[in-house]
């Protein structure tokens, strides 16, 4: 399978785990968020946004007036997990927030503002290797775990008027992440002499290399 994604895994970012380690892309990807999905995020953004406008003295309204898919759903963001050993197995719950606010990047050019504010809890067990080799021959001496969230982005058109004259004020518009689903995968790997480690991809057909441990949660771009 070609590289389907490149996402932020870097340690201090947050851990997103589902009980499902060996994903059905196709299938996670071809999932549409129902109208109602659609229409909660909208509303819910409304209600905060009003909400929040009550302490003003100039109070303002916001009213949802379109909603438009900017993306299907996708990967919107990774986290490395941990790492099992040879011939163990841990059972553990995982809670995972998406931050209220963050930058979110579709593609190499486009940065979007995206509003998160969700979290989700997973059973996940993890299993290390049991006698598997990598593509190369190596026997694993671990597996790696990791996460991914996957979710649509719909952007929100907000008609904004003041409330005791209904004066028009302005258009807003929000980016949100819509029916986000948690999932987990893992690769296989191998610890070199010198601390170096090699991964095998999720389909156990190519390897990649990495100075250390660190490198490999840290760097941009994950290979399935």
């Amino acid at each position: 399978m070609v590289l389907l994604a490149a996402i932020s895994m870097t340690l201090c970012n947050t851990v997103c785990v589902s009980a499902k380690d060996d994903i059905d892309l196709e299938n996670i990807l071809s999932r549409e968020a129902t109208i109602e999905e659609v229409e909660e995020v909208g509303k819910r953004i409304e209600q905060e946004k009003n909400s929040n406008n009550k302490a003003r003295m100039d109070e303002e309204v916001w009213s949802l007036k379109t909603k438009t898919k900017l993306y299907s759903r996708r990967a919107i963001k990774g986290k490395f997990g941990k790492q099992v050993a040879s011939y163990t197995d841990e059972t553990s719950s995982i809670s995972v927030p998406l931050s209220a606010k963050f930058d979110y990047k579709p593609t190499s050019t486009i940065t979007l503002s995206l509003t998160g504010g969700i979290t989700k809890s997973a059973s996940v067990t993890y299993k290390g290797p049991n006698g598997e080799k990598l593509p190369n021959g190596q026997k694993a001496t671990a597996r790696l775990f990791f996460a991914i969230m996957y979710g649509e982005i719909y952007q929100y058109k907000y008609e904004v008027r003041t409330k005791y004259t209904n004066s028009f004020v302005r258009y807003e518009y929000v980016n949100a992440v819509v029916a986000p689903e948690v999932f987990a995968l893992s690769q296989l790997m191998t610890l070199n002499s010198g601390g170096s480690i090699t991964v095998a991809n999720k389909n156990g057909t190519a390897c990649k290399n990495y100075s250390n441990l660190a490198s490999y949660a840290c760097e941009q771009v994950y290979f399935f």
